[in-house]
């Protein structure tokens, strides 16, 4: 695996030498970097607190593990394609999953503003941070769940829904 020298991974790329493993572990540094970048915010000097470092921490063994599991349900290092498999996989699913989410977010607002006519508004910032602490990490495993299953039916060549 090559991290600087861009003229052996092309010479491998070019003469078809990587191997599953290496086109796992490319895809997994991607989504790690990309998804560590997303979440570093929290930790800069900023308004987040510990309930928003905590969750960041989560999203990213969610994202590893994910990862992972769908590389092995796949056959890890002697299954197929797993890059072409798991980047057409993820970014239909993450469609789906932004319009399931737009749906979620119009729900968890008509919801907070029923809360909001029993609760004191002094407290409704606690209620909409307990209710997103226990949601995003759900729908993030919801996601990979999803993944993982698309991953195995492409591999045992099933058309699953």
């Amino acid at each position: 695996m090559y991290l600087w020298s861009i003229k052996n991974l092309k010479n491998d790329l070019i003469s078809n030498l990587l191997t599953e493993n290496y086109k796992f572990f490319y895809f997994f540094i991607f989504v790690l970097l990309f998804t560590l970048f997303s979440e570093i915010g929290v930790f800069l000097p900023s308004e987040s607190n510990i309930i928003d470092k905590v969750q960041s921490i989560v999203s990213i063994c969610i994202v590893i593990i994910g990862l992972v599991i769908a590389y092995r349900v796949n056959g890890g290092n002697t299954g197929k394609d797993f890059l072409t498999r798991a980047i057409s996989l993820y970014v239909v699913l993450s469609i789906r999953f932004i319009a399931f989410t737009l749906v979620a977010i119009a729900s968890y607002s008509l919801f907070l503003w029923a809360i909001s006519l029993i609760i004191p508004n002094q407290y409704m910032g606690d209620v909409a941070n307990g209710v997103t602490v226990v949601f995003m990490p759900l729908f993030e495993i919801l996601f990979y769940w999803r993944f993982i299953i698309h991953i195995r039916d492409v591999r045992k060549g099933e058309l699953k829904t």
